[in-house]
């Protein structure tokens, strides 16, 4: 078992966050609140588990705010899908690496009293989309799942065809007499997670947040084998519509070049002189002059930022993890381009 540090964890999920994982902010007021209630679990690592433990990951829909309303739908979740699995819940496993994200598994387990699994379902970092994630690789289901919203409907979901008919059934369930909504799901056992899961993740973002705490950016690029790409000023924002995503183009100017940077949710694509230099699934992290990641609805025009790159791990390298998380799902024509 592992205490927390708070401070650490916010500015390191942050950075492997990639612009995107929910606001750094709220995450921090939330994960503070915990620790004040005496509320705040423990990170245990997935091998310090027993065999047969079940876990879990949940989220909200439709701004779903953090209150006892919240800790009532969780528990409706909890009790109706341990009833239909016929299993207690052991662990929660973060859904990403990114603040709010990391924020939503530490309330999930606090509120059923179990542990923090040190590992994530996307893969040491955030993503834009649901099916992002290193389980998709091994075609595990995120189903079945519980879904309650604040009017007191709840409606288990056992099997889907696609993974956008399952995020349509979410949106309509929340939208259902205009309310919000809490998810419970992705059934995992520990065999699973060994096998789809990047391990320690929680962890390293901890350890980058740390040194990031102590000005120690050139210790946590090492510790990642990352590198600095480019320092630039903000020229531009070209905001794209698409409800849902925060969707848009970042321009750079430096010293010699010009830069450009592709953000749907997460930065995706980076261009140095209008070449591809750097994209997904790799790491594209954003920073201040204080030398800590920005969350992308942060980013300002005449901003001095650096360009940060590390790369993805072993999961998405592989040549199944680079077809899935690949620039050609967002449209360009071109292969991912790797450190």
């Amino acid at each position: 078992m592992k205490k927390v540090n708070i401070n650490d964890l916010v500015v390191g999920s942050t950075f492997f966050g990639t612009g995107g994982g929910g606001s750094p902010i709220f995450a921090h007021k939330y994960l503070k609140k915990l620790i004040l209630e005496g509320d705040l679990p423990d990170l245990k690592a997935i091998e310090d588990f027993p065999k047969n433990s079940l876990f879990v990951s949940g989220f909200g829909v439709g701004n779903l705010a953090q209150n006892d309303s919240t800790k009532s739908l969780i528990k409706k979740c909890v009790n109706e899908l341990q009833e239909y699995l016929k299993q207690k819940i052991t662990g929660v496993i973060p859904v990403e690496i990114g603040p709010l994200s990391i924020n939503d598994a530490f309330e999930l387990a606090a509120c059923i009293e179990v542990p923090v699994v040190d590992a994530d379902v996307v893969g040491g970092r955030s993503a834009p989309e649901v099916f992002l994630e290193t389980i998709t690789l091994f075609n595990i289901p995120r189903t079945p799942s519980v879904v309650a919203n604040t009017k007191g409907d709840t409606a288990l979901l056992i099997e889907t065809m696609s993974y956008k008919q399952e995020e349509k059934f979410y949106r309509d369930f929340s939208k259902l007499n205009n309310c919000t909504a809490y998810v419970l799901g992705y059934p995992l056992s520990k065999k699973q997670i060994q096998k789809t899961c990047e391990q320690k993740t929680v962890t390293t973002a901890i350890k980058i947040g740390n040194l990031l705490n102590q000005n120690q950016m050139q210790e946590a690029l090492e510790l990642i084998n990352g590198i600095k790409l480019y320092e630039g000023v903000v020229t531009n924002i070209k905001e794209i519509d698409n409800s849902g995503f925060t969707e848009k183009y970042i321009y750079l100017e430096g010293d010699t070049f010009k830069a450009k940077l592709y953000i749907k949710n997460e930065n995706l694509v980076f261009w140095l002189n209008e070449e591809p230099i750097l994209t997904c699934p790799d790491l594209i992290i954003l920073c201040s002059s204080d030398g800590k990641a920005i969350y992308n609805t942060d980013i300002k025009l005449g901003e001095n930022i650096s360009v940060i790159g590390a790369p993805a791990r072993k999961l998405w390298r592989t040549e199944a993890g680079l077809k899935l998380f690949s620039p050609k799902k967002f449209g360009f024509s071109f292969d991912p381009v790797l450190l």
